[in-house]
């Protein structure tokens, strides 16, 4: 049994940060943060307490683990640069957590799923909400059928960014980068992807496994000037016989926290931190059941892939629960366009982009179970079901 876990963390001044500053704070002794990879590192607000504490700093992930015997790899890179520095931490014997997604495309999932099995190493993806003591709960309690099988589950996001997050950076908002390769930053590869695999998780047919995509439908906006979706109306069919529900935009004017729902033949799963911070399931039988809030620990979660090195256990968001929510999300971007909305819809100031009235529209979907065009809105165009049973690459982005 391993006493000590040696850590590296690539990305240290965007999300990276959150996890230096619990490595450093934390009084675990089964690790030590003995690297980091950081192409700035000078800007980072913790740049002297690393120097202090004896972390070496490098410019490239190749050195360091040329350098350096290492148990656990953390990835917080931008979303292009996880396939190569998580084949590159697999390479050199080094399992990893890495931030969401793991890469943009399937093709590239595969290849570190086999390359994974292969070193005999694991490759988490820290989409929170799994990890939580709440969802593993609800998850256990729905495989141990207490409540009956999921019939249908639904998710609502309304959030906006900042004319400033896409400007001040190279990659988001964007499909390619410089050198010709697939970024695929969009709503729904980034922003609602948490939410997309919480609800593919949590009907997956095993505690280890999210349900997979049989067909996908949906419509996909843009407010701002990007080149994937800032808005996404969508439905899923998945293997489990279930029917999944996705409605999100970052062009909102009028933000609230995402909300689920969750139906079952013998109860009903609620989640709206908008009105309490717990996930709620009430039953047929008219009992109400506290499962806490997801929100809970969502900085610490990489502890999971320590305690997995040091006891062996799976960890709990592992590279097969991620494959089908990249499914979804490329075969969305493959066969949904990304649809410009109308100029007499869109609203902004030097801040900001928004859609008049999306907050509704949203909401009417999210209370019918409709999409737009389903529910006559004249702006909204036709939607087409997709068969994706068998997905396997992604061939490019839709044309309009």
């Amino acid at each position: 049994m391993k006493k000590q876990v040696n850590i590296i963390l690539t990305g240290l001044n965007g999300y990276g940060k959150n996890f230096v500053r619990e490595m450093l704070n934390g009084n675990n002794h089964n690790y030590k943060l003995v690297a980091v990879v950081s192409g700035n590192p000078e800007k980072s607000e913790y740049y002297t307490t690393l120097i202090e504490h004896g972390v070496k700093i490098y410019d490239r992930i190749e050195n360091c683990l040329d350098e350096n015997k290492v148990d656990l790899a953390i990835i917080t890179t931008p979303v292009h640069i996880h396939y190569k520095e998580v084949i590159c931490a697999l390479n050199h014997g080094a399992n990893v957590f890495c931030e969401k997604p793991l890469a943009p495309t399937i093709d590239e999932c595969l290849e570190i799923q086999k390359l994974s099995k292969k070193a005999n190493l694991f490759v988490a993806v820290d989409f929170q909400w799994s990890y939580s003591k709440a969802i593993q709960k609800l998850k256990k309690d729905i495989l141990s059928n207490k409540f009956g099988k999921v019939k249908k589950s639904k998710t609502i996001i309304q959030w906006n960014r900042p004319k400033s997050y896409f400007k001040n950076s190279n990659w988001k908002g964007k499909n390619i980068d410089t050198d010709g390769k697939f970024i695929l930053d969009c709503i729904i590869s980034n922003n609602a992807s948490h939410f997309l695999h919480n609800l593919l998780f949590l009907s997956g047919k095993n505690l280890y496994e999210s349900a997979y995509p049989i067909s996908i439908e949906g419509e996909g906006y843009k407010a701002n000037k990007v080149d994937g979706y800032d808005t996404i109306f969508m439905r899923i069919n998945t293997d489990t016989n279930c029917d999944l529900l996705l409605l999100a935009t970052i062009a909102t004017n009028n933000v609230k926290q995402p909300v689920f729902e969750i139906e079952l033949e013998e109860a009903t799963v609620y989640y709206n931190p908008n009105e309490a911070i717990n996930i709620i399931v009430k039953t047929k039988s008219g009992k109400v059941i506290e499962y806490g809030s997801p929100e809970e620990g969502r900085f610490t979660h990489w502890l999971s892939a320590v305690n997995s090195i040091i006891s062996g256990e799976e960890v709990a968001c592992n590279l097969n629960t991620t494959l089908p929510g990249i499914i979804a999300i490329n075969a969305s971007i493959e066969n949904i366009p990304a649809v410009q909305f109308e100029p007499s819809m869109i609203e902004e100031d030097e801040n900001g982009v928004w859609v008049k009235d999306i907050d509704n529209v949203l909401e009417d979907c999210f209370e019918s179970e409709k999409l737009p065009n389903e529910i006559g809105y004249k702006w909204a165009y036709k939607s087409r079901k997709v068969d994706v049973r068998g997905y396997s690459s992604f061939s490019g982005v839709a044309k309009i």
